[in-house]
């Protein structure tokens, strides 16, 4: 997802803006253009952004426009019946956990599991999230890698350990990362998690996460 305030443009970034739209690998990826309200005339069309807000932005009105960009995948078009139905073939209200620090990533994958019947405990941190899992069952867990307190990797790693002291079931955990160089999946792997997603969060692959790991028994 790109947000970007039309005072950064100029002919040149324009220039690649489109350049960046056309790609068929970015069709799908969300555009939104923050307008400003001294401006005389509106510059732009719809052409090409998936959203134009006008500032002042409130906080819940980007949230909410994020998080129905999101749930469409950035597309505008209606979503075919055959992937809702797919969405929903999961065992019914799971309880996912999700670990992450920034609000916006927070509210956005909280509305979309939701949105899907999923039963959500928010952590801010990895720590939170390890006191979360002692006290509670998880179905599954999205968790954040890198976060103030305890990151990502160590909270993998401390669940998993008490998962073996408790004797408990062992939770699949699916990292939530930024980082898409090599040997990053390889680094969550080896702290114990079971999966994970690049982000920016895209509704179709948090689909398949659900599917594959809540598929019903």
């Amino acid at each position: 997802m790109f947000i970007i305030d039309e005072l950064a443009l100029d002919e040149d970034s324009e220039r690649k803006i489109k350049q960046l739209q056309s790609k068929p690998s970015m069709k799908h990826v969300p555009f939104i253009l923050i307008e400003h309200s001294f401006s005389e005339t509106p510059s732009h069309s719809m052409n090409g952004w998936k959203a134009i807000l006008t500032k002042p932005v409130l906080a819940d009105h980007l949230l909410r426009e994020i998080a129905a960009l999101l749930k469409a995948g950035g597309r505008q078009e209606e979503t075919a019946p055959k992937e809702k139905e797919a969405a929903l073939e999961i065992r019914e209200m799971p309880h996912i956990l999700v670990v992450e620090d920034d609000p916006v990533n927070q509210r956005v994958i909280h509305d979309l599991l939701e949105n899907w019947g999923c039963r959500v405990t928010l952590a801010g941190n990895g720590k939170e999230g390890v006191n979360q899992v002692k006290q509670n069952h998880y179905d599954l867990i999205f968790m954040d890698c890198v976060m103030p307190v305890m990151d990502g990797y160590r909270a993998a790693e401390t669940i998993r350990i008490l998962e073996k002291e408790k004797n408990m079931d062992k939770t699949p955990i699916v990292a939530l990362t930024a980082r898409a160089g090599k040997g990053e999946d390889q680094k969550c792997f080896d702290a114990g998690m079971d999966d994970y997603m690049t982000k920016p969060l895209n509704k179709d692959l948090v689909q398949k996460i659900l599917k594959k790991w809540l598929d019903k028994p």
